[in-house]
């Protein structure tokens, strides 16, 4: 197995972190992974912040958990509200990683809107179609993951957060057009969990072979 499909294939979403710090050049490794990422006409749409201050970890956890009492708590009880609270711990472990970096992205003018534009379609029906940011950060994310993997260290794609995407955005002093895309927890696995169920591939690709 090349080291490559050992990274892909052996990564795993990690939820439970030792103290262990982690070192600076491993953080600016996996950064510098992500700068290689392919991006919409080399725009290179992201910025990242990396909190190691357990302070304000602690009180991003805070607010992400104030967030979601706020939101519970307009919601009618029933099943699915059970369901939320039962989850809600996977908002905010990522307080105790060593470290956690914040991706942001913002928007950038795909080549689809451009051509719409220069078609003389109105400025206000020029929305990316494809979320060309959005795409091109996600790249940026998997290759830190797999960076992560590659370096003994373990990582979280987290969107459940967001529920207080504002708020973390105020407290971390992020300005628009520039906006949290995802929170990223890093460091070194405290256990790791078994692969999780995956489709077969003969599930999910479909062949359409031109000629007879």
């Amino acid at each position: 197995m090349s080291k490559l499909t050992e990274c892909i294939k052996g990564r795993r979403s990690i939820r439970n972190f030792k103290e262990e710090k982690v070192k600076d050049e491993d953080i600016l490794a996996i950064l510098e992974s992500a700068t290689f990422a392919p991006s919409a006409i080399n725009k290179q749409p992201w910025y990242f912040i990396v909190i190691k201050d357990d302070a304000l970890k602690k009180q991003m956890a805070s607010i992400v958990e104030a967030k979601l009492t706020e939101v519970l708590s307009k919601t009618a009880k029933d099943e699915d509200t059970d369901i939320l609270i039962n989850y809600s711990k996977f908002f905010t472990f990522f307080e105790e990683a060593p470290v956690v970096i914040a991706v942001l992205c913002r928007p950038i003018t795909s080549p689809i809107a451009v051509f719409l534009e220069r078609a003389g379609i109105p400025v206000d029906e020029l929305e990316d179609p494809v979320h060309s940011e959005i795409q091109s950060a996600s790249a940026a994310i998997q290759n830190m993951l797999l960076k992560a993997h590659d370096l003994g260290l373990g990582s979280c794609w987290m969107t459940n957060p967001l529920i207080a995407a504002k708020e973390l955005e105020s407290l971390l002093r992020v300005k628009k057009p520039w906006y949290i895309m995802s929170i990223i927890p890093i460091g070194v696995p405290a256990s790791t969990p078994r692969m999780s169920r995956r489709k077969k591939i003969s599930s999910i690709v479909k062949f359409i072979n031109g000629g007879s």
